[in-house]
């Protein structure tokens, strides 16, 4: 009988805590188009000089205290911050100009920080055919 109690007592607690959500899961984040390169080809040569362009397509809500906008070339060295154009509300990154072959990985980062200490971002990512 005790075993019993307890193996029951057991789920009952598993349950509640199983039950319990977080509301991490409901934090608000704006919305963001696709990375789109200027000018577009489908493949790229070493010395070919680019931009990124991604635009934010919803309002960023009132619960996000502070912000950090960011595209990566190469994850070693060339992180660029960028900020939104007031206009359009695009992230343009700086001439970029290719420098290695093979597929290379561009990336914009939006690092949102919000009260009591909780962060969250948004990633998109596009990757270039790159020959010499």
């Amino acid at each position: 009988m005790k075993k019993t109690f307890i193996f029951l007592f057991t789920i009952v607690l598993s349950l509640v805590f199983i039950g319990c959500s977080d509301d991490d899961d409901n934090t608000p984040t704006p919305i963001f188009s696709e990375i789109s390169v200027s000018p577009q080809k489908d493949v790229y040569h070493i010395g070919d000089k680019i931009r990124l362009t991604v635009s934010q397509l919803t309002e960023t809500p009132t619960v996000i205290k502070a912000a950090k906008y960011w595209f990566y070339y190469d994850y070693a060295t060339k992180a660029m911050f960028v900020t939104p154009t007031t206009d359009t509300n695009e992230f343009i990154s700086p001439e970029i100009t290719l420098t290695k072959t093979g597929d290379i990985e561009l990336s914009f980062w939006a690092q949102y920080d919000y009260t009591q200490y909780r962060y969250d971002g948004v990633t998109k990512r596009i990757i270039l055919h790159v020959i010499e």
